[in-house]
């Protein structure tokens, strides 16, 4: 039986408990509350860092009404979230319709001599060459293929319903948690200050300049990259004599955002330079766009974040690389931030050294 003086220990290790479990319940049922919205959640925190220098000179300009300053910077988020989307669409559908239509006539010998350029292939090519006659000899290629592959064809459409379905979903979060994020930007930093410091000591006041920092970095690397393989992709459609090469290259400095989104541009228009029998031009095309405007991606834009980050080259190139394959399109800055927020903890703690011990006292002998 326990004495009355260890009840009150035993009472205080069962209240501790009991919070404790009742904290976990509450992380855990706001884990399952805020997982449909983590996307969002995530693109609205990046946005609003990247763009808070904007807001602050939009508020400068207009101070009130409060709601005024936040709708202004949402609204041009919004506008240069959605317009480059449209744009793309708009020409991904033209150029891809366009497409399709050179690709059948191609297939279906109307145009080109591709059981030629198949049959000069090495180790493959005859069998190719064999291959592709023999869909010809049972008509039309593409209804048929087509019609052979509709359940495929079905659930890849419901696939891309849904992607866009998802993906408006967490743009509507996004820009509703922006004009929040705007709106008490600053008392939300303070308190994340105020959290930071009191979960990791004086020395976590360095993880959001870090984050900060790196998240602009980031940006701006994409951008800087965005917009040197739209001007190589242009000079290259240009030298090749693809026709549009400047709005080729505005759809490459579009695509660029997206993985792999570039490939589409040179090796749609590597195939048109083909089906039009210039086959020296399309090879010299694709392979252009394989080795210089696709691998300057992962050249350019490492060198760039890690000199505004401070961040080593191969540091970086893990962080990018990482983040997209953990965690999609969003990785690419949450992989950066996690490397910079994990190389600043360390060097702080590396950097800091242990209090001396107190040194025995020499009295206690005399």
């Amino acid at each position: 039986m326990a004495t009355p003086e260890a009840q009150p220990a035993q009472t205080g290790m069962l209240r501790r408990i009991l919070a404790f479990g009742l904290l976990a319940l509450v992380v855990v049922l706001t884990s399952m509350i805020v997982a449909p919205f983590l996307a969002g959640l995530l693109w609205a925190i990046i946005l609003s860092l990247v763009l808070w220098p904007l807001h602050q000179g939009v508020r400068r300009l207009m101070p009130a009404p409060l709601w005024l300053a936040p709708t202004v910077t949402t609204s041009v988020m919004t506008l240069m979230l959605v317009v480059p989307v449209v744009v793309v669409c708009v020409i991904v559908v033209n150029e891809a319709s366009q497409l399709i239509r050179q690709l059948q006539d191609l297939l279906e010998g109307r145009t080109g001599d591709l059981v030629g350029v198949l049959r000069s292939l090495p180790v493959v090519g005859e069998n190719l060459a064999d291959g592709l006659l023999d869909l010809r000899s049972q008509g039309t290629i593409v209804p048929a293929v087509v019609n052979a592959n509709k359940n495929e064809l079905v659930a890849f459409v419901g696939r891309v319903i849904g992607g866009l379905s998802r993906n408006l979903f967490e743009l509507t979060i996004c820009v509703v948690t922006s004009w929040f994020f705007f709106r008490n930007g600053e008392d939300l930093a303070g308190q994340a200050q105020r959290a930071i410091a009191r979960a990791g000591g004086t020395y976590a006041s360095a993880f959001i300049p870090a984050i900060r920092n790196t998240l602009r970095a980031v940006v701006y690397g994409l951008v800087v990259t965005a917009a040197a393989q739209g001007v190589l992709m242009a000079v290259g459609l240009w030298v090749a004599d693809v026709p549009y090469p400047l709005l080729l290259g505005l759809l490459t400095f579009l695509l660029s955002f997206a993985p792999f989104g570039v490939v589409f541009v040179w090796l749609g228009s590597g195939i048109a330079l083909l089906s039009e029998e210039r086959t020296l031009a399309g090879v010299l095309l694709i392979l252009y766009g394989f080795l210089v405007v696709s691998s300057i991606d992962n050249v350019l834009r490492p060198i760039f974040i890690g000199r505004a980050a401070k961040l080593p080259f191969l540091l970086v190139f893990i962080a990018i690389l990482g983040g997209i394959s953990s965690f999609g399109l969003v990785g690419l800055f949450l992989g950066p931030v996690v490397v910079a927020v994990a190389l600043t903890l360390w060097r702080t703690w590396v950097q800091t050294r242990e209090a001396p011990t107190d040194a025995p006292s020499t009295t206690a002998g005399q």
